[in-house]
């Protein structure tokens, strides 16, 4: 289908009722949480020394599971917050920004 498979952010859709959250889940009904995936093989990190020096190593070694150990991961970069509306355990209902629910941007690191 030509797509890469390049790290990248994924959109994934979740519906609370598919996992048994709408019980207790007001609003939203689900939300795009989103995922990265793909590869960092070949990614030239020079932000810090440590990724730097182990990237050094994996491109020299000739052991491909070595290799593969020491390739840099995709990974979120920018995660966002969801307003959710809920009840809490004893039934009142609370209105809250949760961090980090969302991903909005992927990397390699």
């Amino acid at each position: 289908d030509g797509r890469s498979n390049e790290c990248c952010r994924e959109k994934f859709y979740v519906d609370f009722k598919d996992i048994a959250w709408d019980d207790w889940i007001i609003s939203p009904k689900g939300y795009y949480a989103n995922f990265c995936t793909g590869s960092c093989q070949g990614t030239i990190l020079p932000r810090y020394h440590h990724t730097s020096v182990l990237q050094r190593v994996a491109l020299s070694q000739k052991d491909r599971e070595t290799r593969l150990k020491l390739t840099p991961c995709c990974t979120p970069t920018k995660m966002s917050a969801l307003s959710m509306l809920y009840f809490d355990n004893d039934g009142y209902i609370f209105n809250k920004n949760l961090p980090n629910m969302k991903v909005d941007a992927c990397g390699c690191s």
